[in-house]
């Protein structure tokens, strides 16, 4: 070896790993809003029975549905499995002499252990969006949640009043004597009569004559038509049991045009052998009962004689804006005015578009888009318990819910919405 340094060779460098890059993020299956199909109908089944704990022969199979019933199953689902589902019953209803298609919400539910994922609201909005396009302006739904579904511009519409008493604490008026039941020859009658009450009530469903051929055939119904020269009212019962065991008289409907058929009626209900009469009534129809100031005679031990609890029974929103004022303009043409309208919706943006309305000499005009010095700002949930007849203008003005342009446009909005009664019948709910 040759004298000298011995020169050592540095060590090879040691390969390090730097930082790893990021695995790319699977992407999940996209959630879809849909119409259910039917060989999904038993899935949906199976949701519901399990959200709302009830049995699954409560809704009825795919066989038994039919297409326009399977067209309003909304479903909200992620690669074939169903996460969410509600129903749209399309029904039409009368408000203010106007006739409009309604969207009617039922049955929302989700899978339990899906629950709290927005899936839900999601279902919801989407259907909002999808009624507006089917051509349906309002839409009406009986809530657990009032709240909830507040989130998606509905406001409460009606109320009804819970009606408890004893038949001995109601008069037995002779005029009971012309009430007899009535049978699937008296439909045409009932259908009559019931549409006399409409023109009073707002937000009633229509019936048809099948719908009424349907009520009477159920065994447990009672159907009892006040006849005295010529058909005068009606009421409709259910023979039951109470949750104490008790048998029960449960009132449906009852309609008198006159007071002799009050009476009869009334009288009617004293002769019953059940322990207690219960009965859901709108406001008008107690107080013209009677119920409120008996001329019964007191029996001891009978008392309170009438408990009366008033509850919140649905929430109503405008779905559709323009297509809800065309709907009742007709009832306008006997006005002169001009008002302007501006609608806050965070959910339906095309109703917040101002629309500016014109009566005079009989005829009416809605301009989208314009608005004038007389015009009304609202949320679209003030603007819908407005629309229904739940609330004037006015009482709206009164506590701070509407934004006016003018005092004359509150003034002509009372004209154009006058304070109604926003009642559906016990048999109508969904």
């Amino acid at each position: 070896m040759a004298s000298g340094s011995i020169r050592h060779q540095p060590p090879a460098p040691v390969a390090t790993l730097g930082p790893s890059a990021p695995a790319p993020a699977r992407q999940s299956p996209p959630l879809r809003i849909r119409a259910a199909r039917r060989a999904e109908v038993a899935q949906v089944n199976q949701l519901r029975a399990r959200s709302f704990n009830l049995p699954l022969d409560t809704w009825p199979a795919a066989d038994r549905i039919t297409a326009e019933e399977l067209r309003g199953m909304r479903v909200l689902a992620r690669d074939g499995r169903i996460l969410s589902c509600l129903t749209v019953e399309r029904r039409a209803i009368r408000l203010a002499r106007a006739r409009l298609p309604m969207g009617g919400i039922r049955h929302v539910a989700s899978l339990p252990e899906e629950r709290n994922q927005g899936y839900a609201s999601a279902l919801m909005r989407g259907t909002l969006h999808w009624m507006r396009a089917e051509g349906l302006p309002v839409s009406i739904l009986f809530p657990t949640s009032f709240g909830f579904y507040r989130n998606f511009g509905y406001e409460l519409g009606g109320n009804h009043c819970e009606v408890w008493a004893r038949p001995a604490s109601l008069p037995a008026f002779e005029e009971a004597r012309w009430c007899r039941p009535a049978g699937l020859a008296d439909v045409d009658t009932l259908q009559r009569l019931f549409e006399s009450r409409s023109a009073v009530c707002a937000c009633t469903p229509e019936r048809s004559a099948s719908l009424w051929q349907k009520l009477l055939a159920q065994p447990d119904r009672r159907a009892i038509l006040f006849e005295n020269e010529a058909p005068a009212g009606y009421l409709l019962a259910t023979e039951t049991l109470d949750r104490y065991g008790a048998p029960v008289t449960r009132v449906h409907e009852l309609l008198a045009v006159h007071e002799e058929a009050r009476r009869g009626l009334l009288g009617w209900l004293a002769r019953c052998t059940s322990e207690s009469i219960e009965w859901s009534a709108s406001t008008t129809d107690l107080m013209q009962s009677g119920l409120l100031h008996s001329p019964a005679l007191l029996r001891e031990g009978f008392r309170p004689r009438v408990i009366v609890t008033v509850r919140p029974m649905f929430q109503f929103r405008v779905v559709d804006l323009t297509a809800a004022l065309r709907a009742r303009a007709p009832a306008w043409s006997n006005l002169t005015l001009e008002l302007s309208l501006q609608v806050h919706d965070e959910i339906i943006r095309e109703n917040e578009i101002p629309i500016a309305l014109s009566a005079r000499d009989g005829t009416v005009q809605l301009v989208s888009g314009h608005c004038t010095a007389h015009c009304l700002a609202a949320d679209i949930r003030v603007f819908s318990q407005i629309y229904c007849g739940y609330m004037a203008p006015s009482e709206a003005a009164s506590q701070g819910l509407l934004l006016q342009g003018s005092p004359e446009a509150v003034r002509d909005a009372d004209f154009l919405f006058p304070r109604l009664e926003p009642f559906i019948p016990d048999l109508d709910r969904f």
